[in-house]
């Protein structure tokens, strides 16, 4: 009879922790798309100044200011956001088939949670008409005797 209820809680058990899991990961992707924006954001504000930078009178500019270094720089820091941006889309996406597996899992330990439940109460059911039939044959002997 503990049989079945073992491995409702078993299920229930694992059920939890799949979506737990889901739900950090859910965490994960949501942070790691923040990041996405962030970097994004940061490359288009890197191309406004660069590109004003340009625009500017060279003129105006100190002696000192070595304007291809100052380019030089500007291209080495897009390059590094540009390579931040790809690695957190790749990071997005193996995240998004983790959740989309673990949905699949939950999907499954619910399904097998349902099937369990049922057939544990098919079984009390079985066992209370038996319990009923014998009390009834108890009954009918009693009547003979």
């Amino acid at each position: 009879m503990r049989g079945g209820s073992k491995d409702n809680r078993a299920l229930s058990k694992l059920l939890g922790l799949a979506r737990t899991r889901a739900e950090d990961v859910a965490r994960m992707v949501a942070d790691l798309e923040s990041g996405l924006a962030s970097a994004v954001a940061s490359l288009n504000s890197l191309d406004r100044a660069a590109a004003h930078e340009q625009s500017m009178d060279l003129s105006q500019l100190p002696a000192a200011f070595d304007a291809g270094r100052y380019l030089d720089g500007v291209a080495a820091r897009r390059s590094a956001l540009e390579a931040t941006a790809e690695t957190l889309r790749g990071e997005i996406a193996a995240a998004k088939d983790q959740l989309g597996d673990l949905f699949a899992e939950t999907k499954k330990l619910e399904h097998l949670l349902a099937v369990t439940r049922r057939a544990e109460k098919r079984r009390r059911s079985r066992n209370e008409l038996a319990d009923l039939d014998e009390a009834a044959r108890a009954r009918a002997w009693a009547g003979r005797v």
